[in-house]
């Protein structure tokens, strides 16, 4: 793990000037690798012997990210926070300045570098494919040397590690399949997506979608109550094979960009990012881009391309420039926007004309 922002010192500094009297909260991103981050901030909280979170909110990205999770914070007296798994100083810079302001705040991340941030004071940034679960992990360790006693049971989570490794697909940086592989050592590049950690990946994303329920999700896997995920998966298993089949059928394909776009309307609104995923491992030269309606007024997009030739951060960023209320990036090989419908057709435009 290579960090481009912060130290494992930021973290260490950071935990040392928490005291019993800090009321502490956790905000994270409402996928795994933000699950995972928040269970391993717990336990190393709880190895230090400091009180467990008063507040713990799964996010989504919308405009204004933080704008109603303030007043939460307020409410239950929050002094201390920590972030993790959000690129908050991208999609709403101007809300994470105002609450670092109000709260001592530590950012813990793996999305790109906003350039127009100023103050990096407590923030760790790593690279894209060093997920965000994988740094407080790694950070938890070191806890343990700094310590030098057991805060953080690395061993006991390894399992949640390696399937958020495989989520993010952390698993081309050469070091990261080393640790997967430690706790996991048949699995291989090769492989990697018929291995146990990628299985436990996909079937929480299924409960994500299924349920609907960040927490449920949360206490699953906190537990690990692993054949609680088992249901959930059957149906969006099916749901999945059911619309990458429509997608090779319905989809409109735009020769001279490579671009795959499939707008559709699911019952499991949350599988769209995952069917993008998976769609781009088959076809991994080409770009591929899945929209649906977040709600009456909006379009959630996702977009993926795995050869890396085309950076779809990037291309986000291109496609919702003069759109209102739009926000879109991510990472240069994942990513994802959000719309007003009535901007769809710009959007497309914005995108072949990027």
């Amino acid at each position: 793990m290579r960090l481009i922002l912060g130290s494992k010192k930021t973290f260490l500094d950071f935990l040392n000037n928490l005291s019993d009297k800090d009321r502490i909260g956790i905000l994270t991103h409402n996928d795994l690798d933000g699950i995972a981050s928040a269970i391993f901030v717990q336990e190393i909280l709880r190895g230090i012997g400091l009180k467990q979170p008063s507040l713990l909110r799964f996010l989504e990205y919308k405009p204004s990210l933080f704008e109603k999770t303030t007043p939460l914070l307020k409410n239950k007296n929050i002094s201390a926070l920590f972030l993790t798994d959000l690129a908050a100083d991208d999609f709403d810079l101007k809300g994470f300045e105002k609450l670092r302001r109000e709260f001592k705040t530590v950012l813990i991340d793996h999305h790109p570098l906003n350039v127009n941030l100023k103050n990096k004071r407590n923030i760790i940034k790593t690279h894209s494919y060093d997920c965000a679960a994988l740094v407080v992990y790694n950070l938890g360790v070191e806890a343990n040397n700094y310590f030098n006693r057991t805060v953080f049971n690395y061993r006991k989570w390894g399992w949640l590690v390696s399937a958020a490794i495989v989520a993010e697909v952390s698993y081309n940086n050469p070091d990261n399949l080393k640790l997967l592989r430690k706790f996991y050592p048949s699995a291989t590049l090769e492989n990697i997506h018929n291995s146990i950690p990628d299985k436990i990946s996909k079937r929480v994303f299924s409960a994500l979608a299924y349920y609907e329920d960040v927490e449920r999700v949360y206490r699953i896997l906190l537990n690990k109550n692993l054949k609680k995920l088992e249901t959930a998966h059957k149906h969006i298993n099916r749901e999945m094979k059911l619309y990458s089949k429509k997608f090779h059928r319905e989809a409109e394909f735009f020769q001279e960009k490579d671009i795959y776009f499939y707008y559709f309307n699911p019952k499991f609104k949350k599988i769209v990012s995952s069917l993008a995923t998976s769609l781009s491992f088959k076809h991994p030269d080409k770009t591929i881009i899945i929209a649906s309606d977040a709600d009456t007024k909006t379009i959630k997009i996702s977009a993926r391309n795995q050869s890396g030739r085309v950076n779809v951060n990037l291309l986000m960023k291109k496609a919702i420039k003069g759109l209102k209320s739009a926000m879109g990036g991510g990472h240069a090989k994942a990513a994802a926007a959000r719309i007003m419908k009535k901007d769809l057709q710009k959007f497309k435009e914005n995108l072949l004309s990027s």
